[in-house]
């Protein structure tokens, strides 16, 4: 577990960097979608899953700024 929270951990500040993500909810989401990640990565071996997965988030995102979602 401590390995899913280090990576966690490393996704915030990815994105904290580098995408100047400030906001603290979507600091949580991407914490949580790490730990998600990694579970279906190193855990369950899907990394076919969390490749979707990554793409979903990052099309709705990216929707969502664009204001096609609201």
């Amino acid at each position: 577990w401590f390995a899913l929270v280090v990576l966690g951990w490393v996704g915030v500040i990815v994105h904290l960097a580098a995408k100047g993500v400030t906001d603290n909810t979507n600091l949580l989401i991407t914490f949580l979608f790490w730990i998600t990640s990694a579970v279906l990565i190193i855990v369950r071996r899907e990394s076919e899953t969390a490749v979707y997965l990554h793409s979903i988030n990052n099309a709705v995102a990216g929707a969502a700024k664009l204001k096609i979602l609201g």
